[in-house]
């Protein structure tokens, strides 16, 4: 059902919402993609095989570990979501990868290590 209200929130955002979404980690789980995130991944899998275009996968993580940990782990989350997208039909040549560690943090932390909105992978859809 949740999936359902994701997917029914998604079809009703407005066209430019839909050009870029991102999906959240947990913290020490690494790259786990949680299963409220299909409808994400199957959204812009389907616009990407149904309109083309391209999708530029941008992974971050937040300060918990050295800078190379966390470039290390925002890449490998960049991978999974990638390696999802090609599940559901999308070209790997039609994904593109930027990892960027603990860099562009959408939330600053006062004890600089843990804010849940800093380890994501945005998804923008590019034409």
């Amino acid at each position: 059902m949740l999936l359902l209200l994701l997917a029914t929130q998604i079809a009703a955002a407005p066209a430019a919402e839909l050009n870029r979404q991102s999906i959240y980690f947990d913290s020490g789980k690494g790259s786990d993609i949680r299963p409220e995130w299909t409808g994400v991944l199957d959204t812009v899998a389907a616009s990407v095989r149904e309109h083309g275009g391209r999708v530029r996968l941008d992974s971050f993580s937040d300060r918990s570990g050295s800078h190379e940990a966390n470039r290390r782990v925002s890449l490998q989350r960049g991978q999974t979501v990638r390696q999802a997208l090609i599940q559901r039909g999308v070209s790997n040549a039609s994904i593109a990868i930027v990892a960027h560690g603990e860099g562009d943090s959408l939330v600053p932390t006062c004890d600089g290590v843990r804010e849940p909105q800093n380890r994501r992978v945005d998804l923008t859809l590019v034409p």
